[in-house]
């Protein structure tokens, strides 16, 4: 390459100098065409060996051919182009056969010397054309590439519709799917998006693949051109800034059409040449060169001469626009003749044969004219001419028998390339397609909006007719057995055995009209045959399938479905090939690819709906129970794993196939469900579960299915499921879907099966078998609810929003640790200790507890505890806080919400912990592991003294930037002199010496303390060092354990002697800290190296450990710097930032350090994903919940040596590990649907309606009072259903109904803590609504049986205890309950007021000092049940009871009467009831009216003014009353009272008194009196009698309008705000109106009067 560049520079100098290139603002273009070099430049591309070269040669070509054309050049691009394509051409003949030779000869010389020259030579021929039409193909997309408008003749490739394809648009608030081909261009899905959206413009939509947006100047390119994939996302946005224009196709003009080098090439005589030497090219066995030949055909137009021979087959004479005609060329004289002699008349069938015949084109041509025939009938053009004459076309090419030769395509018999037979056949069903099938085709652009176009909608739909008419019944079969031929052969990757002469290897056979299994299979293990053709299992044997073969094999799959539901007369002769079977047991069951199986699924059973041909249900039936699949193997040893991952679609077309079959239908297959479902039954019992994780899966999807399978054998026709039920129920509960829950509640063994946790599809399943053992079976209905009660609903829980942990730990099988607010500092030394071989081991084998020296609560079981968690709990995280209590940091309790340096947290804790140990006499554990020991040596030149120091880490600082070079600053000699001088004993005075560090003992641990923590004294604040601080993954301590250090030395305190290589240490954890020195945040990474690789799979690996969180990290370099090392980034703005994470501790470990854990196995410290050797070498990942499983199928106490300690603390991780998989099971959203539909039985009921509603309601309360209604919200999504399904029982359920409040009076306690004390309102809400309904339906059912409702209502009455209090501020819906209570009539006011409510009532509403106004608001339904009873006695004509009067008329009268009033105030929705009740009470009563009056003229003097409209509503009420005291009411209210000393004011006064100091009281009282008068004549006439104090209030109103000159404001009232200053509103002058209008006839007094 350097070279190259040698050339390059020498090229631009000389050719500058010439005056051939030449500068064009700083750009170096080329002004003369004749360069100098060029020819040498073309040798480069042609005949050097370097691809790289070569490569770099083709570029600079380009780039001077036409990028780097000066501006006078670039005039004539067609001929710059020309000249280029025409030099390519040359190229290619010349290096295929040598100057002069014809297209055709060239192509049969390179074909020739490629079959008989050697391989070398062949090589380097295919490599030159490779070259050369690379060369081609880069020009020209290079020229093209910045087209920005659509083009009038696209290229070949896009010329027709390719692959189909869905798009999904995506948006902020909607989402649309579009069906469409790869062809499509971007522009056109703008329009139609356009259309959807209703918009005038597609301007304004902006398009986005993934995040990045896709320019305008993209949108003429395809989807294929952009890459897009199947079901690909695109966002939208609607953006107004988007550029504009004209919201039509821009389609570019002719004259610059012309000049593209794709037209250029494509045009002409030369086009015709190049068209003839790459038709033959393609006829090459390179494929490099057919693959580049393929390329640049798609980027020309269609060959013009295809298109004309296939308008040879119009019956009108018009003939498709050629290129020149497209362009506006004309045709010289001679050129005319010769096309006309040249195109002279051929028939029909001669002109499909020369173009489709297998014998008369070869494969690579007959490819090209499928796909310009696809352009014919399928164009992408979608203007009204070209779709008109696509249909045209159509038509002509049916009456001319295309269809036939299509057809015949299917199965070429003829070798060709695998790639190059994919393409023919996907390309020819593709069109049978949509010639035959009603297929949507393509979206067409009408005034901006787009429609989908089917072959049916374009008037000449003639597939429909063709597949009933057009074949003969032979032909028809023929077309049948190659359509399944293709999907079977393409379904197994060999698409080739589709066009295979040899028969077909089945395993059925044909007897007496039926189709039976043979007694010996056909398959050939390994014979030549099969390779041959077409037999049972071939699917089987692909590794993979190419996602064409699948296209292929669905596509053919849905041809043949279509021609059998058109001819329905080759149904029964399809039934009778012996090929079917296998081959719908092949593409349903042994395919690999999943969306195929599923495909051949969804085709299968839509022929099986037919109804007038039950006969394909039978045999599907027959064969898929009768083919021989390993789906009912027990065992787990002996299961196909293959086979059974590839087994849903086959148990769900089963179950659907069962669905409503008939006894008839059963004689007719012979299938005995009776006899298959013991089968089945009998195969769940002793099915065993595999604990490898990879055989898990797969054991899942078979435990699925046939738990389908034998709920739809259940619900069969003749079946009697209480034959195998019984037994099925407690299996399905206990051992498949709740063991643990079984486990917990009797301490049983979990059973054979294993099967603690399922996925949720099983889990589904399980549930839906359930739902149909109970549906139409009471008895099980009750067996099972009543089971469901037991196991999970029966606890009495404490809390509300109750929501366990249920999320399991992570996938590697490592287990978190809570934060407790600040305890990141513990959590991120403590999984380091975890991680450290030999702590967890050593540690189990202390028996704390039975030594006699601890206690539990110390601190070193506690520790014990939290190891033994980290390492067996399943939980995702364990909470410590037993041992947040019990650690001391300096003698002190710890505040788990105050942050601490980890540094000291791990210094106090291992000495801790050591001191612990010592304590009950054991030897001291990270001392021995953790500590080494420093040599300080001092030397004064007399004398040499040594001091040693114990150490547990080594403290450096971060400025040196780097780990090496801080160890190099803290081992350096130190001389003491000075003040600092070394004292030495000897000599009794201090003497200048040297002092000397070194490591004495090393330790198997090595902790290193980055010291980037300081205090600022002159701030006084602390301050962290984020310095860059570079440490390696290994490092040797050697040159700093000091010149003793001998071989043989013992440089480990454990004793283990020393090798050379015991001083290598490698990386083995970080602590990080996160943020500032006053604020932060601690994690880990930390290194797997318990056990060895062969017996953890997590050997090796690192992880990250942030509190809570485990999670696997790919820890490379880049991630090391990045994560720990500290130091500033540059930013994606390219700013400097710093890094504020970065390590604080690191933890080495020695290298020859032997693993303390190889004596006792890591499985036996705690349950975690360990790793088993299969029978065929692999090593397989195995599951916690299955190991867990097995230890509990043993009844095994996990122990570790003989320590007790270590055993109970597993034997209680064991039982809260139980727990956690009861909750997980239960607290999720499927279990909650499950019961809910199972609750839900009793509406498919009518004949035993009544027995099924009571086990509803049963199973309903104890799932809704102990687990529903005391969870979180995000599992109560359903309230409302359930709501729904009581009251549907209760109101179609007499019985169902008295149960239910049975239930209720028997079970208070759970019914008062949910009405009373949940703090949810939607539950009580909920509760208090059923019992309503329930009461309600119980008075309409019995008419005259109120008084069985006593129990009930005592224990109602019975809430009214001391508790009430503390809840009555969330007790409105009991208080509804009563309230609805009341309003069902007199007889159970009666029985309310024997019983003593009422007293009950007042005395509660009466507390004094204990309600305040938010207590008053939950009081509405009291007082309303206050006044239905005095009502409903008063209506009657029933004496008031004793405690009634005592309140209404006696002692307590004035203290209710004020509650009352005060409620009203604050709770206006009961304003009218009470007022009501006033009325009934105030007539005829004057007594009571007057101290009524009292009370509310005094409250509407006192209280806000914003609170005084219910007074007024009542005083409104109380003045219209009709009796013989309405005269002195009026009076009273109007102007009060005065007795003696004491004085009550009326309205007018209060309006005379506030006209200044709360204008707004006096506004609303005027208010009051207008529309009083107004509404009664009574209050109009007192009011006339003396009009001076009317007239006054009118013209202070009238004064108060005209004070303010601002407009009104229709938004504010002066009766809502408690501000005191009067606004004009229009309120306020209607009521000036209406009070001018009333005083308008009083003739106005004069001053006199006025001052009388």
């Amino acid at each position: 390459m350097k070279g190259m560049y040698c050339f390059e520079t020498f090229f631009q100098s000389v050719n500058t100098h010439e005056g051939k290139l030449a500068e064009f603002g700083h750009r170096l273009s080329v002004v003369r065409a004749d360069l100098a070099g060029m020819n040498f430049l073309w040798d480069v591309v042609t005949y050097n060996h370097h691809e790289e070269l070569a490569r770099h040669a083709s570029c600079i070509l380009i780039s001077l051919s036409y990028t780097m054309l000066g501006p006078k050049l670039r005039r004539e691009p067609e001929l710059a182009h020309g000249k280029f394509i025409g030099r390519c051409y040359e190229k290619l003949l010349c290096a295929l056969a040598g100057g002069g030779a014809s297209p055709t000869g060239a192509a049969k010389s390179m074909l020739v010397t490629s079959a008989t020259a050697g391989g070398d030579t062949s090589a380097e021929m295919a490599s030159v054309i490779g070259r050369l039409l690379r060369l081609i193909v880069e020009y020209i997309v290079q020229v093209e590439r910045g087209l920005q408008i659509e083009r009038t003749i696209p290229p070949h490739g896009a010329s027709f519709q390719s692959y189909p394809i869905t798009l999904m648009f995506t948006a902020d608030a909607w989402t649309l799917w579009l069906q469409t081909h790869v062809n499509e261009s971007l522009s056109v899905i703008r329009r139609w998006l356009a259309g959807q959206l209703s918009m005038a413009s597609s301007r304004d939509i902006e398009l986005y693949l993934g995040e990045k947006a896709i320019p305008v100047s993209a949108m003429h390119k395809t989807l294929a051109a952009m890459s897009v994939q199947y079901s690909t996302a695109i966002g939208v946005k609607i953006v107004s800034s988007y550029p504009r224009g004209s919201d039509s196709s821009d389609f570019i003009e002719p004259e610059t059409e012309r000049h593209l080098p794709s037209v250029v090439a494509a045009r002409g005589q030369q086009g015709m040449q190049l068209f003839d030497l790459l038709y033959n090219l393609g006829d090459c066995e390179c494929a490099d060169v057919v693959r580049q030949v393929r390329e640049l055909l798609n980027l020309m137009p269609t060959d013009p001469r295809v298109i004309e021979k296939l308008d040879g087959l119009a019956s009108k004479p018009s003939r498709h626009p050629s290129i020149d005609d497209l362009l506006g060329e004309k045709k010289g004289a001679k050129q005319r003749s010769d096309e006309q002699r040249l195109s002279s008349p051929l028939s029909h069938r001669e002109i499909l044969s020369s173009l489709f015949h297998v014998d008369q084109v070869s494969p690579f041509r007959l490819l090209y004219h499928l796909e310009v025939l696809a352009s014919r009938l399928m164009p992408v053009s979608h203007d009204v001419t070209g779709r008109q004459s696509a249909t045209s076309f159509m038509s002509d090419f049916f009456a001319a028998g295309g269809i036939p030769l299509l057809l015949s395509l299917l199965q070429v018999d003829k070798e060709m390339d695998l790639e190059l037979r994919r393409s023919v056949v996907l390309t020819t069903i593709q069109l049978l397609r949509f010639l035959l099938v009603e297929e949507l085709i393509y979206a067409s652009p009408d005034k901006g909006n787009v429609h989908f176009i089917s072959s049916k909608e374009t008037g000449l739909f003639l597939g429909g007719d063709y597949l009933q008419t057009g074949l003969s019944e032979q032909e028809a079969l023929q077309t049948v057995t190659s359509l399944l031929k293709v999907s079977w052969a393409a379904a197994a990757g060999r698409l080739w055995l589709s066009a295979s002469s040899s028969p077909i290897k089945a395993r059925w056979q044909l007897t007496d009209g039926q189709l039976s299994m043979r007694t010996s299979s056909t398959e050939s293990s390994g014979s030549n045959e099969e390779g041959l053709s077409l037999r049972a299992g071939i699917c089987a044997r692909a590794a993979a399938v190419d996602p064409q073969d699948v296209q292929i094999s669905q596509h053919s799959l849905e041809l043949l479905t279509h021609l059998l539901t058109y001819r329905h007369s080759l149904f029964d002769q399809f039934l009778l090939l012996a090929e079917v079977p296998d081959f719908i047991v092949d593409t349903l069951v042994k395919s690999r690819e999943a969306n195929l199986r599923h495909y051949a699924m969804e085709q299968f059973w839509s022929l099986s709906k037919m109804a007038d041909k039950p006969s394909l249900r039978h045999m599907l039936l027959r064969v898929l129970f009768g083919a021989r699949l390993p789906f009912w193997v027990p065992s787990a040893s002996s299961r196909n794993l293959p086979v059974l991952l590839q087994s849903q679609q086959y148990f769900e077309l089963v179950c659907r196939l069962l669905q409503r079959y008939s006894r008839a239908d059963q004689e007719q297959v012979g299938l005995d469900p009776r006899q298959q479902l013991k089968d089945e039954v009998n195969w769940l019992k002793n099915f065993s579960r595999s604990s490898l994780k990879e055989v898990k899966v797969a054991d899942e999807l078979l435990l699925e299915g046939h738990m389908k399978l034998i709920a739809g054998l259940l619900a069969a026709e003749a079946v009697r499921k209480s034959e195998f039920t019984a037994q099925l129920i407690d299996y399905l509960l206990e051992q498949v879907l709740f063991p643990a829950s079984h486990v917990v509640l009797s301490g049983a063994p979990i059973g054979d099966t294993g099967v603690l946790d399922l996925n949720e599809a099983t889990r589904v399943a399980g549930y839906s078998l359930l739902l149909e053992i109970c549906r139409g079976e009471v008895d099980n209905l009750r067996k099972v609810a009543t089971r469901l009660v037991e196991l999970h609903h029966a606890r009495e829980l404490d809390e509300w929003d109750y929501f366990p942990l249920v999320e399991p730990r992570s996938a590697n099988g490592l287990v978190g640790l809570k934060n407790g607010g600040a305890t990141c500092y513990m959590n991120s030394v403590i999984q380091q200790l975890f991680m450290r071989p030999g702590v967890v081991q050593a540690l189990a084998e202390v028996d704390t507890l039975n030594s006699g020296l601890a206690k539990p609560e110390g601190l070193l079981y506690q520790f014990q505890v939290v190891l033994a968690h980290l390492g067996g709990s399943l939980l995702q995280y364990f909470v410590p806080g037993e041992f947040w209590k019990q650690f001391r940091l300096w003698g002190e309790e710890v505040n788990i919400r105050e942050q601490q340096d980890a540094f000291d947290f791990f210094t106090s804790l291992t000495d801790q912990l050591d001191e612990a140990l010592k304590s009950i006499h054991q030897g001291p554990l990270f001392q021995l592991r953790l500590h080494g020991l420093f040599s300080a040596v001092f030397d004064d030149g007399q004398h040499s003294f040594e001091r040693e120091e114990r150490f547990n880490a080594i403290n450096l600082t971060v400025q040196s930037g780097q780990l090496e070079t801080a160890l190099d600053e803290f081992f350096k000699l130190e001389r003491l002199e000075g003040a600092n001088a070394y004292y030495c004993d000897s000599c009794g005075a201090k003497r200048n010496a040297v002092k000397r560090t070194s490591i004495k003992k090393l330790p198997e641990t090595m902790c290193i303390q980055l010291k980037r923590f300081a205090f600022d004294w002159e701030a006084g604040r602390p301050i962290k060092f984020d310095n860059f601080f570079k440490f390696p993954r290994r490092i040797d301590m050697g040159p700093y354990c000091g010149g003793r250090r001998r071989a043989d030395d013992d440089l480990s305190l454990s004793g283990s002697g020393s090798s050379a290589g015991s001083c290598v240490y490698d990386l083995a954890g970080i602590v990080v800290h996160s943020g500032q020195a006053s604020a932060g945040h601690y994690y880990s990474f930390i290194k797997e190296r318990r056990e060895t690789a062969q017996t953890n799979a997590n050997y090796g690996k690192w992880f990250k450990f942030d509190d809570r969180t485990v999670e696997e990290v790919n820890m490379t370099d880049d991630m090391l710097e990045s994560e720990c090392f500290g130091g500033s980034f540059k930013s994606d703005k390219a700013e400097e930032r710093r890094r504020y994470w970065n390590a604080y501790l690191l933890f080495y470990e020695r290298t020859d350090v032997q693993q303390m854990n190889m004596a006792v196995p890591l499985s036996a410290m705690r349950l975690r994903r360990s790793t088993k050797r299969t029978t065929s070498g692999l090593k397989v990942s195995r599951d916690s919940f299955s190991e867990l499983a097995q230890l509990v199928e043993q009844q095994e106490v996990v122990k570790v040596m003989t320590g007790g300690t270590w055993a109970r603390i597993q034997q209680q991780i064991r039982e809260e590990n139980l727990c956690f998989l009861r909750d997980k099971d239960v607290y999720s959203q499927q279990y909650f649907v499950f019961v809910r539909r199972l609750a839900e039985l009793c509406k498919e009921e009518d004949e035993h309606f009544p027995a099924f509603a009571v086990e509803s309601l049963q199973l309903g309360l104890s799932f809704l009072f102990r687990t529903f209604w005391r969870t979180t919200k995000k599992l109560r999504s359903d309230m409302s259903d359930w709501l729904g399904l009581f009251t549907f029982i209760l109101k179609k359920s007499e019985s169902a109904c008295v149960w239910f409040l049975n239930y209720m009076t028997e079970n208070a306690k759970p019914a008062r803590m949910t009405l009373l004390e949940c703090p949810v309102a939607e539950v009580r809400q909920a509760l208090a609504a059923m019992l309503v309904v329930a009461i309600r339906q119980y008075a309409f059912y019995r008419h005259d049986g109120c008084r069985e409702l006593s129990p009930f209502l005592r224990v109602l009455l019975e809430f009214f205890g001391d508790h009430l209090e503390t809840w009555a501020k969330q007790s409105s819906q009991f208080f509804s309950v009563l309230q609805s209570l009341t309003t069902m009539g007199g007889d159970v006011c009666q029985l309310l007021l024997q019983m003593g409510f009422f007293e009950q009532l007042l005395n509660f509403l009466l507390l004094e000092n204990k309600w305040t106004t938010t207590h008053r608001s939950q009081f509405a339904p009291l007082h309303e049940c206050i006044a239905a009873m005095i009502s409903s006695l008063a209506t009657a004509g029933h004496e008031l009871t004793d405690v009634m009067k005592d309140v209404l008329f006696g002692r307590r009268q004035t203290a209710y009467l004020k509650q009352v009033l005060i409620s009203c105030r604050e709770t206006p929705v009961i304003a009218p009831r009470m007022s009501g009740m006033f009325k009934l009470l105030c007539e005829d009563n004057p007594s009571f009216s007057e101290t009524l009056l009292a009370l509310l003229l005094t409250q509407t003097q006192t209280v806000l003014s914003n609170e005084i409209r219910e007074l007024l509503l009542i005083l409104s009420d109380l003045m219209t009353m009709n009796d013989r005291y309405q005269a002195e009411r009026i009076a009273f209210t109007l102007d009060g009272r005065t007795t003696g000393d004491e004085s009550l004011s009326g309205l007018l006064k209060i309006i005379e008194l506030n006209q200044e100091k709360d204008a707004r009281r006096s506004y609303q009282c005027i208010k009051f009196l207008v529309q009083l008068a107004n509404k009664a004549d009574p209050v109009r006439h007192y009011l006339l009698q003396n009009p001076t104090a009317l007239l006054w209030c009118v013209d202070w109103l009238k004064s108060k309008m005209n004070e303010n000159a601002c407009p009104m404001n229709d938004n504010s009232s002066n009766e809502d705000s408690n501000t005191r200053h009067f606004q004009r509103t229009m309120s306020a002058q209607v009521t000036l109106e209406e009070a001018t209008a009333l005083v308008s006839h009083i003739r106005q007094p004069s001053d006199d009067e006025m001052k009388e």
